[in-house]
């Protein structure tokens, strides 16, 4: 947040890094490794809450540009894009939908993802999810 203050962007890489120099997470730190991203996605969904916890308008839009690319992209593993709709859902209100119209527009674009075990779990755990992935297949 304070590097976003004087840069009005974040490094992802720097963030990580902060992470390990502190202590947090060392056992489970993941980053782009072979091109292949992995909690990337559910850093910006953390940066988005914490953006909108401190009312930061500039960083949320940000985060919320970061995780749309991040999402896009072709090598996004399944259960790290299901860990970070898991964050974005639980860490964002409602009536927030810059994130979650994101992750529901990525499983209706990937919807071979809807037959696996661990996203009918994510479905059955966050029925908020459920609902808007079914109001935008019909609206589609």
């Amino acid at each position: 947040m304070v590097h976003y203050l004087y840069h009005f962007d974040y490094d992802i890489q720097q963030l990580q890094r902060d992470r390990l120099s502190s202590g947090l997470e060392t056992d489970k730190e993941r980053t782009i490794v072979n091109g292949r991203i992995t909690d990337v996605l559910v850093t910006h969904a953390e940066v988005y809450a914490l953006a909108e916890k401190y009312m930061i308008r500039g960083l949320k839009a940000v985060a919320l540009r970061h995780f749309k690319i991040a999402a896009a992209a072709h090598f996004v593993d399944i259960s790290d894009f299901l860990q970070a709709a898991c964050e974005v859902y639980t860490s964002t209100v409602e009536h927030d939908r810059g994130l979650r119209d994101v992750v529901v527009e990525t499983l209706h674009s990937r919807s071979n993802w809807l037959v696996k075990d661990e996203v009918r779990d994510l479905l059955n755990d966050l029925g908020d999810l459920a609902y808007d992935l079914v109001r935008y297949r019909h609206q589609n």
